[in-house]
């Protein structure tokens, strides 16, 4: 997977939006497109790669393979989420600048709402 998006601001690059696609290994060694990330599901893989201290621009399959590999268990990894998100609330607080709201919206949809961050529930 290439391309980068900004935690902080929500904004996608040109590059981002045309390699948003993932890969997957399937094990005839043939090569699948899998579906689109939602909204909420690319928040959710910026914020891990986040915790995690990697960036999520530009690597290579070994590289993702290896952050994988040091991925906590969940219960865990959900809990460093959590830290972060509350320290991003933390951080908009104290400079009164706003976190981004999430918008759930999709096509064939006649209104929208949009919703701010939230800590995630312990699994």
């Amino acid at each position: 997977m290439t391309g980068c998006v900004s935690l902080w601001t929500g904004r996608t690059s040109d590059h981002t939006n045309r390699l948003r696609e993932e890969r997957l290994d399937i094990p005839s060694g043939t090569q699948m497109t899998a579906r689109f990330l939602t909204p909420i599901q690319d928040i959710a893989i910026n914020l891990v790669f986040a915790v995690m201290g990697e960036r999520r621009c530009n690597r290579t399959r070994d590289e993702y393979d290896a952050i994988s590999a040091r991925l906590p268990p969940l219960k865990r990894l959900v809990w460093k989420v959590n830290e972060e998100l509350k320290s991003m609330h933390a951080r908009a607080a104290r400079s009164g600048v706003r976190l981004p709201q999430i918008c759930r919206f999709k096509a064939g949809d006649e209104r929208w709402d949009y919703e701010e961050y939230e800590v995630a529930p312990v699994v």
